[in-house]
């Protein structure tokens, strides 16, 4: 099965299986791609600073509409209150 995220702390197993033998073979051993691999090694010093159960290493990321989403969240947090289900259509 394919996954689609890695924490800091495998993605740092990754990297160093990278270094001991190559990015390909390290890629295969994980079933990643090897481009991944690249770019986790270009974010190393990142991934290294990152909680190690983090799935992103840039945490700093600001929201586009910081209002909405704090009117959104009060909303959501109201219709919980008041055992209201939300669904969300497409």
């Amino acid at each position: 099965m394919l996954k689609l995220s890695y924490s800091a702390a495998e993605k740092l197993t990754i990297i160093a299986d990278a270094k001991a033998f190559s990015y390909c073979a390290a890629a295969r051993k994980h079933g990643v791609d090897h481009s991944m691999v690249s770019r986790w090694i270009n974010n190393e010093e990142k991934i290294k600073n990152a909680p190690k159960k983090n799935k992103s290493i840039d945490s700093e990321k600001k929201s586009q509409y910081p209002e909405a989403e704090k009117i959104l969240k009060q909303w959501i947090l109201e219709h919980r209150q008041n055992a209201v289900a939300i669904e969300i259509s497409s």
